[in-house]
């Protein structure tokens, strides 16, 4: 489904407030779900609008060799199915305190922008 950017920052802004709700009630858990991700596929790591992430990992034989191990959690599937901007930022971002813990979801500060 195509979606304007208007209509991306309104379903962008509903989840924030799903999102920033379940915060109020269950801060813990839901720091818990949002940090939590899952080994998956390349195929899904070239998707254009899922955020996966790539880390670098020894090889199963333990060399020094460095193999690409992909995970995706929780804002990654949210942001595929909001889409991307213009200049390929995502829409949801959470926010964090000083001590590493999820205080609340907001639009990416870096809509609009493109990357230097």
């Amino acid at each position: 489904m195509t979606r304007t950017k208007e209509e991306k920052l309104e379903l962008a802004n509903e989840f924030i407030l799903v999102l920033n709700s379940a915060v109020e009630l269950d801060k813990d858990a839901i720091h818990k779900l949002v940090e939590f991700r899952v080994r998956c596929n390349a195929a899904l790591a070239m998707h254009p609008t899922v955020q996966v992430r790539t880390d670098k990992e020894s090889n199963s034989l333990g060399a020094a060799t460095l193999v690409n191990v992909y995970r995706v959690g929780l804002l990654g599937i949210l942001n595929g199915l909001l889409g991307v901007d213009e200049f390929g930022q995502a829409y949801l971002a959470g926010k964090y305190d000083d001590a590493g813990k999820l205080t609340q979801f907001a639009l990416n500060e870096k809509l609009g922008k493109q990357l230097d």
